[in-house]
């Protein structure tokens, strides 16, 4: 989550940084300068980078990370989904969004692909050089092994393909023996394919970890006879931030057994299950509704929802409204920078930019009183000219 708001030049800004927690990666807006060496074709991935560019409208433009859900999160246009859409269609959505919200009335957009991660492929198991691959087009079985390399113990009759959590066994024995040199036994490999090949002297399966964990590459777990799902979730490298520890499940015939992984990460293995051959380990996200805090010189204060777009003007109007003696030029809003710092600036509701500013999860309104406002020293706060500038910078990039 990144920080953009269009603030006063007026000196009333102050930049404070105190420690907070680290921000999820996914959606995040860029802010360093990138160079763009080359644009990419659509239809738009989940992981691709796209530049936005609204003509004349520098604080809506940016550089976007598309999540893992699929969309961009522009901090003053929310999220918007782009995954499977071309360059222009996303554009069109970016435009809508800009007319929804009253923003612009004729908005000129243009987005482009800037980047796209590296696509790989995984293999594991009883191999000599276990780990990622660059996958390319056109790239079979044949050509994943013979890079990985077969060990004496590699049991290639039945090596499994893990693809989006569908597991094809596939004999590679047979192409090996020139018994079949249909696709069957060695298919076409696709982006993002997990290959496990089994050992011969493995008995006890295999089990899987999925979801938020992090080390992807080590999700395919040999099994021993009493590895655990405390184990598997170690060897995947834990949970991310964004994981759950208190809905993890087995995923085992058909049904769902939970699990108390918390327990289970901080050293309590009392309820630590063994895993059986077929098993996979569920890692969700954490359910967490997006809000905003609203607190001050309003009637109601509290939580504000931001299950939909929510402009600052809005969420005070949801706290109740101002109450008497509120000053309606000095409304603190505090949210977490790129770099997991807390930035705090002031906000006039009678700026229609600052009014119609649009709230991030997470984002602290303090609505301030007149006597507060004249209490203060102007004569620190014109010294601090710099520091405003600063943040404003922070807001607009």
């Amino acid at each position: 989550m990144n920080v953009k708001l269009m603030m006063p030049v007026l000196g009333l800004i102050v930049l404070t940084s105190i420690p907070a927690r680290p921000l999820p990666t996914d959606s995040v807006l860029q802010q360093e300068t990138i160079t763009v060496t080359q644009l990419y074709p659509g239809p738009v991935e989940s992981g691709d980078t796209v530049r936005v560019r609204v003509a004349g409208a520098e604080n809506l433009s940016g550089v976007f990370l598309v999540d893992s859900d699929g969309n961009i999160t522009a901090p003053r246009l929310g999220q918007i989904a782009v995954v499977g859409a071309t360059t222009s269609v996303a554009a069109e959505r970016v435009t809508a969004r800009i007319i929804q919200l009253q923003l612009l009335k004729r908005p000129d957009v243009v987005l482009d692909i800037i980047g796209r991660p590296v696509k790989e492929v995984i293999v594991g198991g009883a191999v000599v050089r276990a780990g990622s691959q660059t996958f390319k087009i056109g790239m079979r079985l044949s050509d994943l092994l013979d890079g990985a390399g077969l060990q004496p113990s590699s049991d290639t009759t039945r090596v499994q393909i893990d693809r989006g959590g569908v597991v094809i066994v596939v004999d590679y024995q047979k192409f090996i023996n020139g018994q079949n040199t249909a696709a069957a036994a060695n298919p076409v490999i696709e982006s993002g394919d997990r290959i496990y090949v089994r050992s011969m002297e493995q008995l006890a399966g295999i089990a899987r970890v999925i979801g938020e964990i992090k080390d992807p590459k080590s999700s395919i777990v040999p099994l021993s006879n009493r590895t655990t799902v405390s184990q598997a979730l170690q060897q995947a490298g834990g949970l991310t931030l964004l994981g759950d520890p208190k809905r993890v499940s087995i995923r085992r015939d058909n049904r769902d057994v939970y699990v108390d992984a918390e327990a289970l990460l901080s050293g309590d293995l009392t309820n630590d299950i063994q895993l059986l051959d077929g098993d996979t380990v569920v890692v969700p996200k954490r359910i967490r509704k997006a809000e905003a805090t609203v607190s001050g010189a309003v009637r109601n204060s509290g939580s504000i929802s931001l299950v939909s777009p929510v402009t600052l003007l809005q969420a005070i109007g949801q706290a109740g409204g101002l109450l008497d003696g509120a000053n309606r030029k000095s409304v603190v809003v505090r949210r977490l920078s790129l770099d997991g710092k807390l930035v705090s600036g002031i906000a006039d509701l009678d700026r229609d930019t600052d009014a119609a500013m649009l709230l991030q999860d997470g984002d602290v309104i303090e609505v301030m009183q007149k006597k507060r406002i004249s209490s203060f020293d102007f004569n620190r706060i014109a010294g601090s000219v710099i520091a405003a500038v600063s943040l404003l910078n922070v807001f607009r990039r």
